[in-house]
């Protein structure tokens, strides 16, 4: 069963469109601005956090779920779906990804390339 506390964002747009924002809008629960800046790369604005809309979304999903009318759903992934010409979307909370330095990474593949014998 979905519950709100469960949900990190929301995105409520038109049909049809990609869900990038232009023809909808994303929503973050105040609970996960945090980790959802840090996913995203930049910080997520006051204007984009709304718990209301996280509760509206969520509702709209628990019910048309309770009549099997979800349009796709990977559980503790996320759970999408179709009313008129407005599509739902509700993303869960995911585990923080775990970040590797650049120079952590390279330094790993220079010294494989050092082990490397190369003949031209």
């Amino acid at each position: 069963m979905l519950e709100q506390k469960q949900i990190a964002s929301v995105y409520s747009g038109q049909n049809g469109k990609c869900c990038c924002g232009c023809a909808g809008k994303h929503y973050y629960s105040s609970d996960w601005v945090k980790e959802a800046s840090e996913d995203r790369g930049y910080d997520v604005g006051p204007e984009e956090v709304s718990d209301r809309m996280i509760k509206r979304v969520t509702n709209i999903l628990i019910k048309l779920d309770a009549v099997g009318d979800i349009d796709d759903k990977i559980e503790g992934r996320f759970w999408s779906a179709v009313v008129g010409n407005r599509l739902y979307v509700a993303y869960f909370k995911q585990e923080p990804k775990v970040k590797v330095e650049a120079t952590v990474l390279d330094d790993a593949i220079d010294a494989e390339i050092g082990k490397m014998d190369f003949q031209i």
